[in-house]
């Protein structure tokens, strides 16, 4: 279960930070001030290609805090290492080594 702060707009926060905030409150109890349950919602299945999908900022919908899921583009760092282990098998291939030394090599370095 997922809480938010109001108070500091901390999120996400866990029973353990409600109890470190307030040590004798226990689950069963209601909240405390500015503290509120957020409701899960539903990850998006697809994304649309250069894409990554994160979590959001909790959103007050009918009165209730739900989870919010929400993409942005990849930047050109996350796109290239997206593509760091095909460029350095191809590198590998460039020197000369076989598709089976190549595979061999990058078994081994997964330890499989």
């Amino acid at each position: 279960m997922r809480y938010i702060n109001t108070l500091t707009n901390e999120y996400p926060q866990f029973i353990g930070d409600i109890q470190r905030f307030l040590p004798k409150w226990q689950e069963n109890e209601k909240l405390p001030t500015g503290w509120f349950k957020v409701n899960d919602t539903p990850i998006p299945e697809s994304l649309e290609p250069g894409t990554v999908l994160f979590e959001d900022f909790p959103a007050m919908v009918d009165g209730e805090y739900q989870r919010v899921w929400s993409t942005r583009q990849l930047t050109a760092e996350e796109i290239e290492q997206m593509a760091a282990p095909e460029s350095a098998r191809q590198r590998f291939l460039d020197l000369g080594f076989t598709e089976v030394e190549t595979d061999f090599i990058f078994r081994r370095l997964a330890g499989r």
